[in-house]
């Protein structure tokens, strides 16, 4: 095998990128649009008198296909390819390019499903803190995304305040999130109090997106007004089939047995809507996380434990 070093190198090339591989911008000739190499002193050709990588051993160039245009073949015969380093370098530049990316996109997702609720948008199932139990049917919730989206179900999350309704439904947006899909998760108060310009334009984003959290759904529910608004987007929502996840204060008999004609076409979209009921129980972790607060704070203004 004859060393590069002690032959005269006739191939021209722009730079050495991806272990050596270039295209020319000027596609006037072969020599333009064929890629080359550029030659490092420990490579070699191979027995069949093809330039190979000195790293790796393996090819850097092959010969022309037999379809190759005569008009080409004419100037050369072959052309560069990837050598298994220069492979590496492909992939790994590849997968740097798509996971920044997809840092871009989830965090545009991200902002804006949460908006300015920053707190929220890092909740995620693996930092539940002990809700593991109640989070098991939320998490297949999205590990069955697409089956649950192309049948339009969702969730009602309900239960008492401070029980881990809104956490759940974060992790659950957060997730999906990580997955490209488009989430968008807010208090129906956020719409009802936006100014008439700009709710029509938040209606239609609710309609659209691919999975919509409505938090803390009945908080405002007091007004004939407040029912028709919060109607439009159930009923936009139902109309276009796609899946909503509510959470909850309100008990189950509410929803079953509701005492007017707005609530009635609310619910029972609701109902069809959101066919699986997840219970969240037990004490509310608000009071919990404030005493554990209150115990660290003691400790540090005073060195002592409360």
């Amino acid at each position: 095998m004859k060393k590069i070093d002690e032959t005269i190198v006739t191939m021209t090339t722009e730079n050495n990128h991806l272990g050596g591989m270039t295209m020319k911008n000027n596609l006037n000739t072969a020599n333009d649009v064929l890629p080359e190499h550029a030659a490092e002193p420990e490579d070699f050709y191979n027995e069949e008198g093809l330039l190979c990588c000195g790293v790796c051993g393996k090819p850097k160039e092959q010969f022309l296909p037999e379809d190759m245009p005569a008009s080409v073949r004419r100037v050369k015969d072959r052309m560069a390819i990837p050598c298994a380093c220069g492979q590496a370098v492909i992939d790994k530049n590849i997968a740097r390019d798509e996971a920044r990316k997809h840092a871009e996109m989830v965090k545009k997702l991200r902002e804006r499903c949460f908006g300015s609720a920053a707190a929220v948008a890092k909740y995620t199932f693996d930092n539940a803190n002990g809700m593991m139990s109640k989070l098991e049917l939320v998490r297949e919730y999205v590990a069955h995304w697409d089956e649950v989206f192309a049948k339009g179900w969702g969730l009602n999350l309900w239960g008492d305040v401070g029980t881990g309704k809104t956490h759940a439904a974060a992790c659950a947006a957060n997730a999906l999130i990580e997955q490209g899909v488009s989430v968008i998760m807010l208090k129906l108060s956020d719409y009802i109090d936006s100014p008439q310009e700009e709710r029509q334009a938040l209606l239609k984003q609710m309609g659209n997106c691919k999975l919509l959290i409505i938090d803390d759904f009945g908080v405002e529910y007091n007004h004939e007004y407040v029912q028709k608004e919060i109607y439009k987007v159930i009923d936009h929502r139902y109309e276009n089939g796609k899946p909503l996840i509510i959470t909850t204060n309100l008990p189950l008999s509410v929803f079953d047995n509701p005492e007017n004609d707005n609530e009635k076409r609310v619910f029972s979209r609701l109902q069809e809507m959101c066919p699986q009921r997840i219970l969240f129980d037990g004490e509310d972790r608000r009071k919990i996380f404030a005493k554990e607060n209150r115990a660290k704070m003691t400790k540090l203004l005073t060195g002592e434990s409360a």
